[in-house]
């Protein structure tokens, strides 16, 4: 077999991988049931009503630290809201800015504020924030939201409250419309987020291919009496992804959680610079390190290497089989079409979530090498900094450290 047969061989082999790979992600995401609730149904939605009883109250609980600049636009958007009943409350974790001064300074007797001092032992501040929003709460379903949402849609509520009901879950949770507001984020969020689906494609098996066994803690709206069984955020006291941790002790005790679309109901922010970006991968990764994840970095670093970067890696020697071929010319060139496909597939793709998923520009996706560099280049440096005895032990996010 001469060289160039052996060349041709070898990138055909890598070409059929990666495009093996692209079609396993299409058929995820086509598999994967994400319930809409927009219907018309919704709109002026309450619960069941026996005999003469008022509709069953709704309890929003917004952990909010140093939130300063978004929590006046959260509480307005939600006090907004046109549902029947419903109740908002703000759990102050410590925070060191003005957040406190611009919840009270809002009249209104559905608004109440609650202020933390300090967290006790045994408890992350998140976890305790949120805790002390379900040990307050009054309504029999509660909605957690962050404090930089923004619920631009005033049937949300509404709209959440009848997918409950409808899908007879127990829990409804789903990703807002995320505001990506540094260049950074723009450039990175949407490549991180292509693949995410080959992680949570592992969260779901057997007959409950229809639900998510995890949640998104920016928004999630669950029954309290599956709170109250699984001893509220007890079980996640101590995690530094609260919301992740709780969807799997919702799941180990047979409740059911309902992946619901509501990026056209409510925005919220993730990253606000590059700063908050780097910490954010950096927490991502060492949870993902410090528990029974590990799988899921791998499965980043593994997605972003080959099915990014290596059809670009490989094209230089496709076009170097285009230009010396004689006799094949004709097979060649269907190589080179086929590696050209697979370079703008990640462009495509990462397009299609920009515009879905955050409603970017598609000019950021062009840069799709830069972004899977920067991306690797954050993955590599968390793990070097968590790996090494002095910094293994802490990991940064919204102004604490966290061991």
């Amino acid at each position: 077999m001469s060289n160039f047969s052996i060349m041709i061989w070898i990138i055909c082999s890598i070409l059929t991988g990666l495009t093996v790979a692209w079609l396993a992600l299409a058929v995820l995401y086509v598999k994967e049931r994400i319930i809409a609730p927009s219907t018309k149904q919704g709109n002026n939605v309450v619960f069941s009503r026996v005999a003469d009883q008022p509709p069953y109250l709704v309890s929003v609980i917004v952990p909010a630290r140093n939130e300063e600049a978004y929590i006046k636009r959260c509480l307005l958007s939600l006090l907004s809201q046109r549902y029947t009943s419903f109740e908002v409350i703000v759990i102050d974790d410590g925070s060191t800015d003005k957040t406190a001064k611009i919840v009270e300074a809002i009249r209104d007797k559905r608004l109440r504020l609650i202020q933390l001092k300090k967290t006790p032992d045994g408890w992350r501040g998140k976890s305790w924030a949120s805790h002390v929003g379900y040990l307050a709460s009054n309504g029999q379903t509660l909605l957690y939201t962050d404090a930089d949402s923004f619920y631009y849609n005033k049937f949300a509520i509404a709209r959440t409250v009848f997918c409950l009901q409808k899908e007879r879950v127990d829990v409804v949770t789903g990703s807002p419309l995320i505001e990506l507001r540094d260049f950074y984020s723009k450039l990175i969020m949407p490549l991180f987020n292509l693949f995410s689906v080959f992680r949570t494609s592992t969260s779901v098996s057997g007959r409950d291919k229809t639900k998510s066994r995890f949640l998104i803690g920016g928004f999630f709206m669950i029954r309290k009496n599956v709170l109250q069984e699984i001893g509220g955020f007890n079980t996640v006291s101590t995690s530094i992804q609260e919301d992740t941790d709780l969807g799997k002790q919702i799941k180990s005790a047979g409740y059911s959680i309902g992946l619901v679309k509501v990026n056209n109901l409510v925005s919220a922010t993730w990253s606000r610079s590059r700063k908050t970006l780097l910490e954010g991968f950096r927490r991502i990764v060492s949870y993902n390190l410090t528990t029974n994840n590990k799988i899921n970095v791998v499965v980043d670093i593994s997605t972003i290497l080959c099915m990014v970067i290596a059809p670009f890696f490989i094209l230089p020697f496709s076009l170097q089989l285009n230009e010396d071929s004689n006799e094949n010319r004709f097979l060649t060139l269907i190589i080179l079409s086929w590696n050209l496909a697979l370079c703008l597939s990640p462009i495509l793709g990462a397009t299609l979530k920009g515009l879905t998923k955050y409603r970017l520009n598609p000019v950021y996706s062009i840069l799709i090498l830069f972004s899977a560099g920067f991306l690797l280049t954050v993955y590599l440096v968390s793990l070097v900094h968590l790996s090494m005895s002095f910094s293994a032990r802490t990991t940064r996010w919204k102004g604490r450290r966290y061991t």
